[in-house]
């Protein structure tokens, strides 16, 4: 009894000890929320808040497609490949992986993770962008590039292909009208440039930025995006009303009856592409019968 007692304190003390350094920003963390709550009513979100759509409850059949598509997120952007060469890493050296603790701790961490955050993401309506799946993907690749360096014969060539592999993968791009999360790969830096063209082409041509409608991220004023003096607006995209439409496709709000309207009853008047990113300025197409 003495015995199992003294082993019992010293596994607390140890747990104490391992715990201490979280302590601290814990509690300041919690203070935060409390006073955050008492101030405000809610922490988290609230039913007033413009997103608060996204984290409806969703029913049995939702929740099983929400399992689809985060685990197909999960392995967007190259991280097929990174699951592929941690798994081919572990099956052939095994017995060396097991026996070593930094991996343990960082499969500890991914499993942490994934019980922390994919219970929420596929429970609530919105919840499942890549952009909430970081955490698990910075920590996957983190340890998929430890178990090639440390284990591979040939760490060179394995970093390089895993860094190759995610690289490329960093530009897969689904076809319309299917979206893709551009905030989360590399393959939207083509955006800011080809909206810079575009934008000195509406300022040459003097089309009122509130005759154009557009959708986010376009739709707050250049002052706000681009750090000007600039404060006119774009105006939210509504086909029946607009003659012009600043459409990219990194804009996901655009509905496909809205793709569709703009390929049937618009015309493109300027575009300029830079990567897989382009802009577009449609113009409506009058009814010459009318």
């Amino acid at each position: 009894w003495f015995k199992e007692g003294a082993m019992n304190r010293w596994n607390a003390q140890l747990l104490l000890k391992k715990l201490w350094p979280f302590i601290p920003g814990g509690l300041v963390g919690l203070i935060f929320l409390v006073f955050h709550y008492k101030a405000f009513g809610w922490i988290g979100y609230h039913e007033g808040s413009s997103w608060s759509a996204s984290f409806e409850r969703v029913g049995w059949s939702e929740l099983l497609r929400n399992m689809a598509i985060v685990f197909i997120h999960l392995l967007d952007f190259g991280h097929l490949f990174v699951f592929m060469i941690l798994g081919w890493t572990f099956l052939k050296y095994k017995s060396a992986i097991s026996n070593d603790r930094l991996f343990r701790q960082l499969l500890l961490l991914i499993l942490c993770l994934g019980l922390f955050l994919l219970p929420s993401l596929i429970i609530h309506k919105y919840l499942f962008n890549h952009r909430y799946l970081l955490p698990l993907f910075i920590t996957m690749d983190i340890i998929t590039i430890y178990a090639v360096i440390k284990f591979w014969s040939k760490p060179k060539i394995g970093f390089g292909l895993t860094t190759l592999l995610l690289f490329l993968g960093s530009f897969w791009v689904y076809p319309q009208p299917m979206a893709t999360s551009w905030d989360s790969t590399i393959a939207h830096w083509g955006y800011y440039h080809s909206r810079n063209q575009m934008m000195a082409y509406i300022e040459e041509l003097k089309i009122p930025m509130e005759n154009i409608g557009t959708a986010f991220p376009n739709i707050k004023s250049p002052s706000v995006i681009d750090l000007n003096l600039n404060t006119n607006t774009f105006r939210k995209v509504d086909l029946n009303r607009q003659e012009y439409v600043f459409y990219s496709n990194v804009m996901n709000d655009f509905s496909i009856e809205e793709l569709m309207q703009l390929k049937d009853n618009f015309e493109i008047q300027k575009e300029y592409s830079s990567g897989l990113i382009f802009c577009r300025l449609y113009r409506k197409v009058m009814d010459s019968s009318k």
